[in-house]
Order: C-alpha cells, then sequence, then structure tokens
C-alpha cells in the first residue's frame, strides 16, 4: 500500500533502540567506593585516636589499644554504618547520573521467584556460607586472617546481642546487595554474558573485604548472591540470603560464646542439620533454573 492509498499519512516515527549501559562506570563506582570507605575508616581512626589521648588515655599505648577501641560495640557499629551509607551513597549517586540507566534501577523490583521459595532460599544458603567458610579457613592457614570482627564479638553483651545480629544482618545484607547486585551486576549484565558478570561482581565484592581469607569467603558466597539476583531479576531475594548468611554466622559466634550454642554439637543434630540446608539448596537451585514465567507468571508480565 501506497502513501497515496493510504490518503498520505506519513510514517509512524522508529523508535531509537535503547543503548546498553556501557560497564565503565561500574568499575568507577567501585573504587570511588573503596575510596570513601578507606577515607571515612581514616578519619574515624583519627579522631578515636584523638579522644583517646584527650579524655587521659596514654599516648604511647595507643597503638595497642586502638583495635579494642574500634571493636567497641558502639564504636563498631557506628564504623560500619557509616561504611555502608558510603556504600548506598555511591550506589544510588552512580544509578542517578548515568548517561544510560540500567533498567529496574538498583533492582528493587518484583522478583520472579515464588513467595513460597522464600524459606527454602534463606535455609539453602547456609550451603554457600559452609562453602565460604571452608574456603576462608583454607586460606588461613597461610595468610593471617581478620581479628577485627573477632574482637568486635567478644566485646558484645547478652543484652546487646539481639539489636547487633539484626545490624549485621540487615544493614550490610541490603545495602552491599544494592550496590553490587543491584547496580554493579545490572550493569554488567547489560553488556556481559551472565557467568563473566557474576563472577566479576563477585570479584569486587571479595576486594571490598581486604583480607585475603574475607575476600575468599566473599567471593565465593558472592557467587551464589549474582546467581540469585540474576535469576530473579530483582534484588531483594539476594537481600534475603545475604541476610541469612550474616545472621546465621553471628547467631552461630554469639550463641557459642555464651554458652546458649554447643561449639561441638552431636553429629545427629549437625547431621540432619546438613542434610535440611543442602535439600533446601538444592530445591532453590531448582526453582531458579526454572523459566521466569513458570517460577512467578505476574512478576515475568511486570518485568517484560
Amino acid at each position: 500500500m501506497t502513501n497515496d492509498e493510504r490518503g498520505d499519512e506519513p510514517l509512524p516515527p522508529k523508535r531509537p533502540r535503547r543503548r546498553a549501559p556501557s560497564v565503565g562506570p561500574a568499575f568507577v563506582a567501585f573504587v570511588v567506593a573503596v575510596a570513601l570507605t578507606l577515607t571515612t575508616q581514616l578519619v574515624a581512626g583519627v579522631a578515636i585516636g584523638v579522644w583517646y589521648v584527650v579524655t587521659g588515655g596514654n599516648a604511647k599505648r595507643l597503638a595497642t589499644d586502638l583495635p579494642d577501641l574500634l571493636a567497641d560495640t558502639p564504636i563498631f557499629v557506628a564504623l560500619n554504618l557509616v561504611n555502608q551509607l558510603a556504600l548506598l551513597a555511591t550506589a544510588i549517586a552512580a544509578a542517578r547520573i548515568a548517561p544510560v540507566r540500567p533498567r529496574g534501577g538498583l533492582g528493587f523490583v518484583r522478583p520472579a521467584f515464588p513467595a513460597w521459595g522464600y524459606p527454602a532460599l534463606a535455609i539453602g544458603s547456609l550451603v554457600p556460607l559452609v562453602v565460604g567458610v571452608a574456603g576462608a579457613e583454607a586460606v588461613s592457614l597461610v595468610a593471617p586472617p581478620d581479628e577485627t570482627f573477632g574482637r568486635a564479638f567478644e566485646k558484645v553483651t547478652p543484652v546487646a546481642a539481639v539489636p547487633f545480629v539484626l545490624f549485621i544482618a540487615l544493614v550490610p545484607g541490603l545495602i552491599e546487595e544494592a550496590f553490587f547486585r543491584g547496580y554493579v551486576l545490572r550493569r554488567l549484565l547489560a553488556r556481559w554474558p551472565a557467568w563473566a558478570a557474576i563472577a566479576t561482581t563477585a570479584g569486587l565484592f571479595g576486594l571490598i573485604h581486604i583480607y585475603p581469607a574475607n575476600i575468599v569467603f566473599a567471593f565465593l558466597v558472592g557467587l551464589w548472591l549474582g546467581a540469585v539476583a540474576w535469576r530473579t531479576g530483582s534484588v531483594w531475594p539476594a537481600v534475603l540470603c545475604h541476610a541469612s548468611i550474616n545472621a546465621a554466622s553471628s547467631v552461630w559466634n554469639l550463641g557459642t560464646r555464651f554458652g546458649v550454642i554447643t561449639a561441638d554439637p552431636p553429629n545427629s543434630a549437625m547431621g540432619i542439620g546438613g542434610v535440611l540446608a543442602l535439600v533446601c539448596f538444592l530445591a532453590s537451585v531448582r526453582l531458579l533454573a526454572r523459566d521466569p514465567s513458570k517460577r512467578a507468571p505476574e512478576a515475568a508480565q511486570e518485568a517484560g
């Protein structure tokens, strides 16, 4: 049909194709986040050292006493909160100023995952936790481990235990996922194959934890978190997994310290717990492997 036959109606303009976001800003954001974290740690360390001397502390013992000061629960929580807020600010700023923004912002969208699968996802995340701990323990044999968290857990009182666990579980679980799986991973996925984007994001996630054992632990866990975020199309399930891993680790450390949990549980209890975690993990993997429209049809339609 010609224009004359259609009454000389103009052809509708073609919609411009959406350009995929480049990966460069993701790495720039990571460098900025690391710089902000190191700067806040340095400033906080100097401020605490000055406060220690001004309040009557022995300046000659500052280098010896500073690690214990930093492990005090209020100071430890405050320092980590400042670091987390710097990470969140970087993610929000990077997503807003990008010339081409990834779809879904930082990934806080409805996930393509059934609601009944979340308990299995949370419990199944104990398997990546155990794998990460095993990797960290192996590295600790040849490289000195980070003693900061150990000191911090030793200083937590029974009264502060519950708020401390909630902080460790929820704040990093939410903010670190917003940055790494929300901003970095989604940006890399727009250009790279999923395996490369997930592995690279996990590597960056590990590097920000600085110490070799922590790097290995975070990398191994980060592979699982990245796969969850990728297959569900949302950060929320990864937040759940991250929070579950942090909570389980914190409860174990504090529980054994306070005598609520035995450091050497019976083999039967370990066996039952291990089987339950493995079954939930395999069930989660099977759910994640299914087509998104079959996992959660409504969420798949919204994403489309």
